[in-house]
């Protein structure tokens, strides 16, 4: 795994911001340690998941590339395709705001 939490969090009451990094190897990011309830996570991936081809109107073939998606569970936050299956290989940065 490389997963990497950033050791600066921000902090508003009993909010906080958590933030770090992924590998292509990680499936999912426990974060139970710093939150005990996440609100919202996003992720910004760097590499490319597979493409999707579609058509357009003129007919022509279009590959649609993807970013992985985040999906909440309780504390954990699990990454997958647009089609909902396993993103691995997808690397990136993610943040996280919930309560302490």
């Amino acid at each position: 795994m490389a997963i990497t939490i950033d050791t600066r969090v921000h902090v508003a009451g009993d909010m906080m911001v958590v933030t770090g990094t992924y590998g292509a190897g990680d499936a999912s990011i426990d974060l139970s340690a710093h939150l005990s309830t996440v609100f919202f996570a996003g992720c910004n991936g760097t590499t490319d998941l597979a493409g999707y081809d579609v058509a357009d109107s003129a007919g022509h073939t279009v590959t649609l590339k993807a970013q992985a998606q985040i999906e909440i569970d309780g504390t954990t936050l699990r990454f997958k395709t647009l089609g909902n299956g396993d993103a691995a290989g997808s690397v990136g940065k993610f943040f996280a705001i919930g309560q302490r």
